[in-house]
């Protein structure tokens, strides 16, 4: 019976260990999984998010990318739109995410177009491929654990189509990746 209990105990202790080891959300006010799906491919991503204490800003990082149910070519061909859907579930989403019903930030943060919500976006994730980690899982294969962006600011706003509204993201200077994410790795920076 110790021997059943023991065995359960390391499986369970490995088990969540190898699907929190990459996720670090130290020194930010708290961490997240979702998921998005973009034509049949659903991805699970971690992110940390915080508002800077000396600039106000709204601030999010992009901790851990895992495919689901679709290969590593997949995102490679598709990541700008992976991660154009990604900060949108974040913006749009994030009034659904906090503690007791409430929010990450309890308020609409994204304004009516011209106005914008400026985001600090740490989403550029130095990796080489992907890896399996079981059960169909891949997960983007991070050559370090810096915080990069790729760039200054991204903008998020409201505008109207002429039937429904829609978020527009503009994304201003693109950043110095620093530190380099250098060879064989890359950043997933849109291109």
């Amino acid at each position: 019976m110790k021997t059943k209990v023991l065995f359960i105990l390391i499986i369970l202790f490995t088990t969540l260990f190898v699907n929190i080891s990459y996720s670090d959300c130290n020194g930010w006010d708290g961490g997240m999984t979702r998921t998005v799906t973009i034509d049949n491919c659903t991805i699970e991503y971690i992110f940390c998010y915080r508002v800077n204490q000396n600039t106000r800003y709204h601030e999010i990082k992009i901790d851990e990318i895992r495919l689901l149910n679709c290969d590593c070519s997949i995102y490679e061909l598709n990541k700008n739109k992976f991660n154009d859907a990604i900060l949108e579930d974040i913006v749009v989403n994030s009034r659904l995410l906090g503690p007791d019903s409430g929010a990450i930030w309890p308020e609409e943060i994204v304004p009516e177009c011209p106005d914008a919500l400026c985001l600090i976006c740490y989403d550029a994730i130095c990796y080489n491929g992907c890896e399996d980690i079981g059960g169909g899982v891949l997960r983007l294969n991070k050559c370090d654990s810096f915080e990069r962006k790729c760039f200054e600011s991204t903008y998020f706003c409201w505008e109207w189509d002429g039937q429904e509204r829609k978020l527009k993201i503009e994304r201003e200077r693109r950043a110095f990746i620093d530190p380099p994410c250098n060879l064989p790795c890359r950043v997933n920076c849109n291109d």
